[in-house]
C-alpha cells in the first residue's frame, strides 16, 4: 500500500494529502519542498521560481526528440552531438550489463533448442 510520511493510507487519502494547499515543509500534506521527491512537481527540483529569469530554453518530454535537437542546434552542438547521438546504438541485449543479462536468463529459464533448420 501507499505510505506517506511513514503512515499507510488509501489512494483517496493520498490524493487528498497531495492536493492540500499546505505549504509547511514538515507537513505531510500539500506539495512543497518537504514532499517526497516522487510526488512533488519538477519545478521544485530545479528551483524554477528562482532561476526562471536565466533559463533560455524549456523543453517538454513529450517532444524530447524535437526539443533536444532545437536546444543542441541553438548551442551549435548538433553536428558534434545531436546528429549521431551521444553514444553508439546498441542492440537490446547489449544494453544490459553482465549481471543483468544473467538475471534475465535465470528469469526466462532454460532455452529450448531452435526447431528451425538452417539452409
Amino acid at each position: 500500500g501507499i505510505k506517506h510520511f511513514g503512515k499507510p493510507m488509501t489512494f483517496d487519502d493520498f490524493v487528498k494529502a497531495i492536493a492540500s494547499n499546505a505549504s509547511n515543509k514538515t507537513s505531510p500534506f500539500g506539495l512543497h519542498l518537504g514532499t517526497n521527491a516522487h510526488w512533488k512537481p519538477q519545478r521544485f527540483h530545479c528551483s524554477l521560481e528562482k532561476f526562471l529569469p536565466v533559463y533560455s530554453f524549456v523543453g517538454r518530454y513529450e517532444n524530447i526528440r524535437e526539443h533536444a535537437e532545437a536546444l543542441l542546434r541553438s548551442l551549435n552542438l548538433w553536428d558534434d552531438l545531436g546528429e549521431r547521438g551521444w553514444a553508439p546504438a546498441l542492440e537490446p541485449a547489449a544494453r544490459l550489463g553482465g549481471g543483468q543479462r544473467q538475471r534475465q536468463r535465470q528469469r526466462r529459464g532454460p532455452q529450448r533448442p531452435s526447431s528451425r533448420t538452417q539452409d
